[in-house]
């Protein structure tokens, strides 16, 4: 599921700016369900509360229909995500380890393919 969904979120991205706030919801669930994994692997709230936080921003800015702000707001997240380890599923130095299934890395668009997708 999240290969395709985020398989049909870079096509669209190459499509304009207005098929990406269609990929919004796809890529908000993708990455919710990967944060959760990864999260119940690696506990770490502060973290997993930021990558939370960024989600609701993402989803806010998404209702809102501004471009913009939807551009930025993945752009916080995307980055937020490669910054905790989450996007690339990679174990914290040193950090606990949960009994939750193995994260695997996340398959979403950078924000310089989506700006060039416009």
């Amino acid at each position: 599921m999240k290969r395709y969904a985020c398989i049909i979120a870079l096509l669209l991205c190459t499509s304009g700016c207005e098929a990406f706030l269609q990929a919004i919801p796809a890529i908000l669930q993708v990455a919710d369900l990967g944060q959760r994994v990864y999260f119940n692997r690696h506990p770490h709230p502060t973290h997993r509360a930021a990558v939370e936080a960024a989600l609701a921003v993402l989803a806010m800015a998404h209702r809102s229909g501004d471009e913009q702000a939807v551009s930025d707001a993945y752009a916080a997240l995307y980055n937020l995500l490669d910054e905790t380890g989450v996007l690339r599923a990679t174990s914290p130095e040193g950090g606990a380890e949960g009994s939750g299934p193995t994260p695997v890395p996340l398959d979403l668009p950078t924000p310089l393919e989506l700006s060039q997708g416009d």
